[in-house]
């Protein structure tokens, strides 16, 4: 509001001395009126007009303002501050003694000075234990001087006056609550009130001891101390306190006044020892508090004015048993001593090794390794010897082994040739090893004494006897000669490419053999008698050649477009890296080849020449790049032209949110005392447009993720059969450009009870070689489980069984008593053991694992109480057996069903069914033994906590008369016996190997086929094949969006790990300190792996693909890019085949399978006829390839075949099958 004034003002004015002016100075100030501001505060303006004699300018200093005489114009000044100007002075420009003063200009205005008077009060931060706290208290806007009174409930605490040079009060505040009023120089009055807590000193006591009998607790008579030091670390601003072990005084550390608070503490040194378990049991005064990983607490609450007295670290004893050598002899060289070879392993390092003469007692080496190693001992005597290994922890083991002299060759003989091509008919050429540079003795059956023998007769029986002159080893072996009238035929020159102005292309041999009969077969059944045709369809083509003396030439041809629409080109891109640091990666998928004969080109163009320079050097090659703007891949043939463009939008601004996960034991979606972290959890974060990010829980709770700027919903995700629940509503934050900390979410209980669950993880296995493999366990569960047991069953085929820890054995199954498991607590065990040299290349080796208590969590909604589960039994003379069990508490409510799949085909089109089960009733499921590999795979009853399909497999029974059976199904459908706490894991044995891989699992039917809704485990398995250790290995996984990210759970593994999910769905598992030796150094300890499992989308439909793979770091090496592992949604069950009514009169066999394309096959002599028939169909009977018994006794050519699962059949004259066998095509 404004108010104006007309005011009588007083006016000094001063004239020059006459000497200086030549007229008489006149200046007159007329003040109009004076206006009140609202500017705030008390100010005015002042209006006036000048008048004078001077011809020159006026000007006023105070007002900052001039003007010339006598315009009658009105001046406006302000606003000036108060309500008073005083001595404002005015004065001619020209003539400085010329002047005139106004002493005093007065606004009469009203000013309401209380407005803008208020209090602030703060606390101040804490760096004591009291009773109270400092608060200070500050007018806001006053006028000086202020008076200040505090209050309590007992009177005035404090009365003061505060001025400019004294502005606040700072005091210290007894408990309670406080009222301030504080009345300035105007009387203006302002109130606050505000509440003082107490700050009581707590202190912390604990034990560092000795756990000698390493079951986590300090149990009577477990008096020894352990020297360390332990560092605390809090959150209440106090810098980090060390408090060293009192060992004269029981081992007892404390920490003194302590602020309330949280706070974590780190313990060091432990004499060398290794932590004991975490937390086991239930009484937390007994129990070991600081983790194994770490060395670390959890985060705890400290109240003020108590001593916390449950904080104890226990440290283990040496674990002796972990101290292993596996030790086996190698032959190398005829008449010499076996090399004795030692893969030594332990859980302490440096380890020395002994090798003692047993008979003498005499040392003959001793050497420290630092590190797993694999020794080799050489030129020893024959005879008896013991390794002896000690470590520093004083643990030792030895072990006998007898080194033999190896006296005997190996003998291999090679049949070469044709009886119907060549002038020299069939050789046989003997091979021997086992002398180094020793021209060898030769002596045949049919009395010849060379290395080879021609012109031998078909169908006839050869041995031959191999002599060391030099040394007298000997060696021998035998051959039934084949009559083979086969020739591969390999004389195409390449593909047939259809040209762009006709629609078929001419293919024919380069060679047509005079007299022989020529037929085509295509992938349509089509049957073209010629040596030449004219096709107009792309595929492969078959060729069969005979003549009147029954020799026989196979081979193929290719025939491929020359119109892009009959090849997939494609381009898949994804975002890689954080979304603050983005690039955007491309990769071709396509069916063209780079060694293809079709003349073709690709181009692609981004938009920077260094894009453009670098991306088609290679134009196959996986390339990524920052840049947006436009991409095109142009792919030209000579008749055709396919483009395929795509633009890449600039990456957003972005900022980081974080917090933490926890078990919410009370449900309140609060956080608790009671409350615990929850690690290695996938949490969603769904913005308002409903796209979904994901990020993981550390080992600590935590969480963090980059993303873009905007509103996200946050929540974790839940398991199946999980027992939490969500918080309703979710927690919603808004993302703007400073990052958001400290964001809690929770799983809140509903269902108090433990749920365990099991993984295991195996990398390459190799026969002869020792191995290792990993079963992990976790209780992901609400509450602890008590007494928790762990059943490892392992594969018959593996030797010299041991572990890392305690356990008691039953043959190959081991036990381990795991005590309390607290929940999201997990544990790794290490098995080693040999794959026995009597395995069969390629043959499958499981191991189960299985843990209790296995009771289900939580009443199951409609669920009547039966569970099913399936065992197979194994094989049992000329049958196999399974056994179909209801464990369960009920009958079960809808009859069994099963189906039975033999080498990837059901045996039957409809399941089988049985009555209901009862409970604990059994059910054997009897098959015959026909070298196949059998799945049986039963229904489950409804709504079961279960697996829903329990199935179980059993490969390696041959059938009687047989010495061999298939090998490359077992892992074709889901290993589930039904248990959720069951972990089922069948790996195939390798010759040689790609070190570093990525596999799904199951593999799939019929060309990586599988049903949908089956979950898929990947292993990733790694080696260093360098020259060096390896001391950090990275692996990147960006998860396809073909995957279900919210259904992520971490696996086994062969090491610790890191792992971190970034909101572009890269999955990154980070092992630091792995120290992996190189493969030359030790085999076994070269490599490692790890699981994770994964639902697909649930929106993929019936022939949806599913791509993954994998990026491997070694230290700072450039990347090893894994294989592509495939999947595709079932557009049909698995295959019902007509082989059911095939009589399995022979006992065929073919391998290897898996084949690259050239299969043998072999059956009984007495039952082997050359003009015998044999035919390839797909699983649905369609026949692919044909021909005789005698052709594909020395390998069959099935190259062109496209990858899947194929039956071979013999057949007799009238076209019966007498004999059968499955392989699988790579």
């Amino acid at each position: 509001m404004r108010y104006i004034t007309l005011l009588f003002l007083s006016f000094l004015c001063t004239c020059g001395l006459a000497s200086n002016l030549s007229a008489q100075c006149t200046i007159d100030v007329n003040i109009i009126e004076t206006i009140c501001s609202d500017a705030g505060g008390p100010s005015f303006y002042v209006r006036f007009t000048v008048e004078g004699n001077g011809d020159s300018l006026w000007t006023s200093p105070t007002f900052n303002v001039s003007g010339q005489y006598n315009t009658g114009f009105i001046y406006t000044v302000g606003p000036l501050p108060g309500t008073t100007a005083e001595n404002v002075l005015f004065q001619d420009d020209t003539d400085g003694a010329c002047f005139t003063v106004i002493d005093r200009i007065e606004a009469d205005c009203v000013v309401n000075d209380c407005d803008d008077f208020s209090i602030q009060v703060f606390q101040e931060e804490i760096f004591f234990c009291e009773t109270g706290e400092i608060w200070n208290l500050m007018p806001l806007n006053p006028n000086w001087p202020v008076e200040v009174v505090v209050t309590s409930s007992f009177g005035t605490v404090y009365s003061r006056t505060l001025t400019p040079l004294s502005p606040a009060l700072s005091e210290f505040f007894d408990i309670g609550f406080y009222e301030v009023i504080m009345t300035d120089a105007n009387g203006c009055t302002a109130e606050t009130e505000f509440f003082a807590e107490p700050h009581f000193c707590s202190s912390i006591v604990g034990r560092s001891w000795r756990d000698d009998n390493n079951n986590g607790l300090q149990d009577p008579g477990e008096d020894v101390p352990v020297d360390a030091v332990v560092t605390l670390i809090g959150t209440t601003g106090q810098p980090n306190q060390f408090a060293q072990v009192d060992v004269a005084n029981g081992g007892i550390f404390r920490f003194d006044n302590l602020q309330e608070g949280e706070y974590r503490m780190v313990i060091e040194g432990g004499e060398g020892l290794p932590l004991t378990f975490f937390q086991e049991g239930d009484d937390r005064g007994a129990d070991s508090d600081f983790r194994l990983n770490n060395n670390s607490t959890d985060w705890f609450f400290l109240q003020g004015g108590t001593t916390e007295t449950n904080y104890d670290a226990g440290w283990a004893v040496p674990q002796c048993d972990s101290l292993v050598a596996s030790i086996y002899g190698e032959r190398l060289v005829c008449g010499d001593a076996e090399v004795l070879v030692v893969d030594v392993l332990g859980p302490t390092f440096p380890i020395t090794v002994e090798l003692f003469n047993a008979t003498t007692n005499e040392v003959d080496s001793s050497l420290v390794v630092d590190a797993p190693e694999m020794l080799r001992f050489e030129d020893l005597t024959p005879g008896p010897y013991r390794v002896s290994l000690s470590d520093s922890d004083g643990c030792n083991n030895s072990s006998l082994f007898f080194v033999t002299e190896f006296n005997g060759l190996d003998v291999t003989i090679f049949q070469e040739g044709t009886s119907c091509f060549g002038e020299d008919g069939i050789t046989l050429t003997a091979e021997a090893f086992g002398s180094d540079g020793v021209a060898y003795s030769y002596l045949w059956s049919n009395g010849a004494t060379t290395q080879s023998i021609s012109n031998v007769v078909g169908g006839e029986f050869y041995w031959v006897l191999v002599t060391d002159p030099i040394n007298g080893c000997e060696g021998e072996a035998g051959l039934d000669v084949f009559n083979d009238n086969n020739d591969s035929l390999s004389f195409f020159g390449g593909e047939f490419i259809l040209p762009c102005d006709s629609d078929s292309v001419l293919v024919e041999p380069d060679t047509i053999i005079a007299g022989f009969t020529y037929q085509w077969f295509g992938q349509q059944n089509e049957i073209i008698d010629s040596p030449s045709f004219y096709a107009s369809r792309t595929g492969f083509y078959q060729l069969r050649a005979t003549n009147d003396a029954g020799c026989a030439i196979t081979g193929w041809a290719s025939v491929i477009s020359n119109d892009l629409d009959d090849h997939f080109i494609e381009v898949y891109e994804y975002v890689q890296d954080s979304a603050c640091t983005e690039q955007t990666c491309f990769g071709l998928e396509t069916t063209l080849s780079p060694n293809s004969d079709l003349d073709f080109t690709i181009l692609w163009e981004g938009p920077s020449d260094e894009f453009n320079q670098i991306a088609n050097q290679n134009p196959f090659q996986f390339i990524c790049t920052p840049e947006p703007g436009l991409y095109q891949l142009t792919v030209t043939t000579e008749c055709d032209t396919v483009v395929r463009s795509f633009f890449v939008e600039d990456f957003p601004g972005c900022s980081s949110i974080s917090g933490s996960l926890w078990i919410d034991q009370a449900a309140d979606c609060d956080l608790d005392a009671e409350d615990t972290a929850v690690p290695s959890y996938v949490i969603m974060l769904t913005d308002l447009t409903g796209d979904v990010y994901y990020t993981i829980s550390d080992a600590q709770g935590n969480w963090s993720a980059d993303l873009p700027l905007g509103t996200y919903v946050i929540e974790p995700t839940l398991n199946v059969g999980a027992p939490f629940g969500t918080c309703s509503p979710p927690v919603s934050v808004t993302l703007g450009n400073s990052p958001v900390t400290g964001i809690n979410i929770f799983l809140p209980v509903t269902d108090d009870c433990p749920q365990l669950t099991t993984d295991v993880s195996m990398p390459f296995l190799r026969r002869c070689f020792s191995s290792n493999a990993w079963v992990e366990y976790e209780n992901v569960g609400a509450v602890t489980a008590e007494d928790a047991e762990l059943v490892v069953t392992l594969d018959d085929f593996f030797v010299n069984v041991t572990a890392n820890e305690d356990f008691t054995r039953d043959g190959n199954t081991l036990i381990f008593q795991l005590g309390d498991l607290p929940p999201f607590s997990s544990g790794r065990i290490l098995l080693f053991f040999v794959v026995s040299c009597d395995a069969v290349l390629g043959q499958a080796h499981c191991v189960e694992a299985n843990i209790k208590p296995d009771a289900p969590c939580g009443e199951v909604e409609n669920w009547n109480g039966a569970l099913v589960t399936v065992d197979a039994l194994g094989c049992d003379g000329d049958s196999v057996t399974f056994l179909v069990t209801n464990i369960g508490d009920e009958q079960m409510s809808v009859p069994l069903s099963y189906i039975i799949v033999e080498d990837g085909i059901m045996l039957s089109p409809t399941p089988f069914t049985n009555g209901l089960l009862a409970p604990n009733e059994a059910m054997p499921i009897t098959v015959p033994a026909t070298g196949g590999t059998y799945h049986v795979i039963t229904n489950q009853e409804p709504n079961a906590p279960a697996d829903s399909m329990p199935t179980a497999v059993i490969e390696g029974c041959e059938i009687i008369g047989g010495n061999t059976f298939t090998t490359g199904f077992t892992n074709i459908l889901p290993l589930q016996n039904g248990q959720r706490t069951t972990t089922v894991v069948c790996r195939e044995n390798v010759g040689s190997y790609d070190p570093n891989d990525k596999n799904g699992y199951p593999l799939g039917f019929n060309g990586n086929n599988i049903h949908e809704g089956t979950r898929l485990d990947y292993a990733i398995r790694f080696q260093n094949t360098g020259t060096d250790t390896a001391f950090t290995v990275v692996i990147r996984d960006t998860i396809a969006e073909s995957l279900d990210l919210a259904t992520l759970k971490l696996g086994a593994s062969s090491h610790d790990y890191t792992a971190t999910l970034d909101t572009h769905r890269v999955l990154t598992f980070v092992f630091e300190n792995i120290l992996l030796p190189d493969s030359s150094r030790n085999l076994a300890g070269s490599q490692g792996v790890v699981n994770f499992s994964i639902d697909h989308d649930p929106s993929l439909v019936s022939g949806d693909v599913i791509l993954n793979d994998a990026a491997i770091y070694f230290d700072f090496n450039e990347p090893i890019l894994t294989n592509v592992s495939r999947h595709v949604i079932a557009k049909d069950g698995l295959p019902v085949s007509t082989r059911a009514a095939f009589a399995q009169q022979v006992a065929l066999s073919v391998f290897p399978s898996p084949t690259d394309g050239l299969l043998n096959v072999r059956m009984p002599a007495a039952e082997a006829s050359a003009d015998d028939i044999l035919t390839v169909t797909d699983l649905y009977g369609r026949e692919l390839s044909r021909t005789n018994y005698a052709s594909a006794a020395n390998g069959w050519n099935l190259k062109h075949l496209p990858a899947g699962y194929y039956l071979l059949l013999l057949l007799d004259d009238a076209g019966r099958a007498r004999g059968r066998a499955g392989f699988v095509k790579q």
